[in-house]
């Protein structure tokens, strides 16, 4: 699933740069390394993490941070409108983007749309 992750201070995305986030505590105080930091990990449970190329992760607070999801519905119809001849009853009846793609796989196309949901994540 896409996102971004707001800083509720800022009001804006988070900034990656020794003015920023990398003066911050309780980056200082992780194990990221600062110059290979890959993004942003969200849990099962909606717990926000930064990790880095190393496979460091630090998890960060939950009152700092705020993560917004993409519209799923409007990728939905955009994928249908532009990439697949897939009637829109996949979509409507199989809310999990991986159910519907493995069921439009199997019936409909071997290259979906939902593949490039699924790999931006």
């Amino acid at each position: 699933m896409n996102f971004k992750v707001i800083d509720k201070r800022t009001g804006k995305e988070p900034i990656f740069d020794h003015n920023h986030i990398f003066k911050e505590k309780w980056f200082k105080e992780s194990s990221l390394i600062w110059c290979d930091i890959d993004g942003w990990y969200v849990s099962e449970d909606g717990q926000l993490a930064l990790t880095d190329d190393c496979g460091h992760t630090v998890w960060v607070d939950r009152n700092r941070f705020e993560v917004v999801y993409e519209d799923v519905e409007e990728i939905k119809e955009e994928m249908c409108d532009h990439y697949c001849k897939m009637p829109e009853w996949y979509l409507a009846n199989y809310k999990d983007p991986d159910e519907a793609h493995e069921v439009m796989v199997n019936e409909c196309c071997t290259e979906c749309p939902l593949e490039k949901l699924k790999g931006e994540n």
